[in-house]
């Protein structure tokens, strides 16, 4: 079996000439710069789009499994709102969740990433043509033994990102800490001066 079995895969697509539809607000547009190798959610982004943009590239729904086919890769991610995404991107268009479970899917893109690296083509970067997803042959358990890999994995996964939301707060407050400190010091020592 393969991936093309079980899902639609599409490609990005990107306006051109892209300065000419890049704004401080508008639709979100998803870079590979936005997240990292191993978040599961992507939610934000650091560039958006007008709207006259829309045309020339694809508006993909919220909880939309995507996949970098350039710079970076083989990298699988879910979005967390609807956003666009330009032609540096993959996107499940349709999953047959009937047969695969979407964070399966996931997990196994993931577990292949070197895999899929090794098969695409590009002399500067190397890109993944949307062939290659397609054609990648797929492990597929039933859907007791996916939704048992989702969940153990997926715990694992929970620990991390609890982790790194805590340790966003730690720092966050140490330098609430530390701003308070050295206003503090500053102040005495404007005293001591005087």
């Amino acid at each position: 079996m393969q991936i093309k079995d079980l899902a639609i895969v599409k490609r990005g697509s990107s306006p051109r000439p892209i300065i000419d539809y890049v704004a401080p607000k508008g639709y979100p547009w998803l870079k590979i710069s936005d997240f990292s190798l191993g978040q599961r959610f992507v939610n934000e982004t650091k560039e958006f789009i007008i709207e006259k943009g829309l045309r020339h590239t694809r508006y993909v729904p919220k909880g939309s499994l995507i996949v970098t086919n350039s710079a970076s890769p083989g990298i699988p991610i879910f979005l967390g709102k609807n956003m666009c995404l330009h032609d540096g991107f993959l996107y499940f268009e349709k999953i047959d969740e009937n047969q695969v479970l979407p964070l399966y899917l996931y997990y196994f893109i993931l577990s292949r990433r070197e895999y899929l690296v090794s098969q695409g083509s590009g002399s500067v970067f190397t890109n993944l043509k949307k062939e290659i997803l397609e054609n990648t042959p797929i492990d597929l358990p039933n859907m007791e033994i996916q939704r048992h890999i989702v969940d153990t994995i997926g715990s694992v996964d929970n620990l991390i990102e609890k982790y790194e939301e805590n340790y966003s707060k730690i720092c966050f407050y140490q330098q609430g800490i530390w701003d308070n400190f050295t206003k503090i010091s500053n102040s005495e020592m404007t005293r001591l001066e005087d």
